[in-house]
């Protein structure tokens, strides 16, 4: 169980700037808590695991939020209570498939409350994981991000890291080869492309996009094709996404090897 406080990096809370954080008015933990008000707002998390709960709490003041795990909306939780309870678990998923996946907390559009309550607020306080919080950087650059940004995380043993071999985006790329190794970039933005490499040693990967499997990329090529656009997507909604590269361990018939190059990536 990983303990993840509403300051860690690896939450986004969007529209930017609209979230009251840092509130110190009631025992946080941690010291303090997020709220949410405004029709619209999310806060997310990813991580690589089999569960999450979301931390917050109940009171008199506070209005319905939807949940929503992986880009699926799961759970409307109304906290209201006539007496406060700080620390609440509002929310919990069990036993998911081990692997990358999405929490966000969003207050609905339009606003809605109990009919007893007297306010719309939704605390966010913490986030308890059952396996790895992506702790980086969740504001990923507009652009190219090299795989040593802070924005990616790598998840699994065995990783081959600063490989000078190639000519490759910032002079050097990651290499897995394991089954189960992950990169996973956190970005706030519509669209991101997975840079890496095809050739004679590559291998399989899958692609996970919001912790749903949306791609398998068999990078096998005859001829070296570096720092190749392997993946890509855009004209996504606006907030917090994770994008995760999953080796697993497989190979074109034709390959020598079975390594996944993640080199770059490009962020809008």
């Amino acid at each position: 169980m990983t303990h993840v406080e509403e300051t860690d990096a690896s939450i986004a809370f969007t529209p930017l700037g609209s979230w009251i954080q840092g509130n110190t008015l009631r025992n946080w933990s941690g010291g303090t808590a997020a709220l949410g008000f405004a029709a619209g707002q999310r806060a997310s998390i990813g991580f690589s695991g089999t569960g999450v709960s979301w931390i917050g709490f109940r009171g008199p003041e506070t209005g319905i939020a939807n949940v929503y795990l992986d880009g699926t909306l799961v759970s409307t939780v109304d906290p209201y209570s006539p007496t406060e309870q700080v620390g609440a678990v509002l929310f919990t998923a069990n036993g998911l498939l081990m692997g990358p996946h999405l929490l966000s907390i969003e207050v609905p559009t339009p606003r809605a409350r109990n009919r007893s309550s007297s306010d719309y607020f939704t605390v966010v306080d913490a986030f308890d994981v059952l396996g790895v919080s992506a702790t980086s950087n969740v504001m990923a650059s507009p652009g190219r991000n090299e795989e040593t940004s802070p924005a990616v995380t790598y998840v699994g043993n065995s990783w081959i890291f600063g490989n000078t071999g190639r000519p490759w985006s910032g002079s050097t790329a990651s290499l897995g080869w394991l089954q189960g190794q992950r990169a996973m970039l956190n970005f706030v933005g519509t669209g991101a492309t997975w840079i890496g490499w095809r050739g004679p040693f590559s291998g399989i990967a899958n692609v996970y996009l919001d912790g749903m499997l949306i791609a398998t990329i068999d990078a096998y090529s005859p001829s070296e094709q570096i720092q190749a656009a392997l993946w890509s997507v855009s004209g996504l909604a606006y907030g917090l996404h994770v994008l995760t590269i999953e080796v697993t361990g497989t190979k074109n018939p034709a390959a020598t090897d079975r390594f996944v190059t993640v080199d770059a990536f490009d962020v809008s």
